[in-house]
């Protein structure tokens, strides 16, 4: 069996142990100093250190994500979505070589950062970290043109120092230190979407 093939969004990702650029290697991501990552049959990579590679206490198990992917399939909070969309109508955000690197930090079922990556068009490059690897899984085979990692939101991110244009973050923890360094300088202001309640 072939491995699986890497997707654009895994250059945006570094070695979570020397924090070295990755480049695919026969089914695998790997860096400079020897440091190698198998590419899940999916198409998802763990980058949790090796002592933290189960399933982690506050990562949504199957289940959770059966029902929500159920949820979100229904429309629910597809207002979130609309409203990022909007916004990104009239921002210009765009890498130096004329795509998008859009990042979503607590990417669940992959559903968010597929509509968002929909809605900004041809060329937009997308990558989804969460804590759970069933949710990378899910994700993964969901969404087969975006890539998916497994990683610690409140710790340090495999992702490049100034790679995106845009850090989406919705109902997951917020790490603004590792956000500032992942976002390309000029990439932008930070929006607050709000749901009003009267």
């Amino acid at each position: 069996m072939a491995p699986p093939p890497t997707r654009p969004g895994h250059r945006l990702l570094r070695c979570p142990i020397c924090r070295l650029g990755l480049d695919a290697r026969g089914g695998a991501l790997g860096c400079g100093n020897g440091h190698s990552f198998d590419l899940a049959r999916e198409g998802y990579v763990n980058l949790l250190p090796g002592n933290r590679r189960r399933p982690a206490a506050g990562g949504d198990g199957s289940a959770q994500l059966r029902h929500r992917s159920s949820f979100l399939d229904a429309g629910h909070f597809g207002f979130i979505t609309a409203a990022i969309a909007e916004r990104l109508q009239h921002a210009q955000i765009r890498s130096a070589g004329g795509g998008r690197h859009v990042l979503d930090t607590g990417c669940g079922t992959g559903r968010h950062l597929a509509s968002i990556a929909a809605a900004l068009g041809p060329g937009t490059v997308g990558l989804g970290l969460d804590i759970s690897a069933a949710a990378a899984r899910l994700a993964a085979r969901r969404c087969p043109g975006l890539a998916f990692a497994v990683a610690d939101l409140w710790s340090d991110w495999p992702v490049q120092d100034a790679a995106c244009d845009l850090v989406l973050n919705i109902f997951a923890p917020r790490n603004f230190a590792e956000t500032a360094r992942v976002l390309r300088r000029g990439a932008g202001s930070r929006w607050s979407i709000r749901k009003r309640t009267t």
